[in-house]
């Protein structure tokens, strides 16, 4: 059996993609973090992308678990460190030291009382009826285009209704 250049890639690629969960992942990490571990993974895809669409697939494949298994390694040294330091089991739990504030107690800081006065006359407060405007608004008469010419060209266009001009 012969082997082509496109069948070679191709078994390669399926090789990288099955086995790249059990690369070493110092190694790992550090050729696809380099720059140069990067160039050669790009002309690997290019070339088999050259040699035909399915070697570029099974390549692009290869190349994205190497990087997904990169990522998954960053993900879980995150992880144990977050963990380690204790900060991930104290989620969600109060602070032996610290206790919730009294709502109904008297408020200690004087800028919070203020001088003892109501902070707004709530007395004079009275409802509208229904159907009032209290800013007593007016309609201002206007033209729907300010320019005759405009009128037509949007009206012989279709693009105003044809009483616009009577209305204007």
């Amino acid at each position: 059996m012969k082997f082509t250049p496109d069948s070679t890639v191709s078994l390669v690629s399926v090789f990288i993609f099955l086995t790249a969960a059990f690369f070493p992942t110092g190694v790992l990490h550090d050729f696809v973090d380099s720059i140069i571990g990067r160039a050669i993974l790009l002309l690997f895809v290019l070339y088999a992308i050259r040699l035909g669409g399915m070697a570029g697939v099974l390549a692009f494949l290869a190349v994205a678990a190497l990087f997904v298994e990169r990522n998954r390694y960053q993900i879980f040294q995150a992880k144990t460190y977050i963990v380690g330091r204790g900060s991930v089991p104290t989620l969600g739990r109060m602070a032996p030291e610290s206790k919730p504030a009294n709502v109904d107690g008297p408020v200690k800081d004087e800028l919070w009382v203020g001088d003892g006065e109501a902070m707004e006359d709530t007395e004079s407060w009275h409802e509208l009826p229904s159907g009032e405007s209290e800013d007593h608004k007016e309609v201002i008469e206007s033209q729907l285009f300010p320019n005759s010419k405009i009128d037509e060209f949007y009206v012989s266009h279709g693009l105003a209704p044809k009483n616009a001009l009577a209305d204007s």
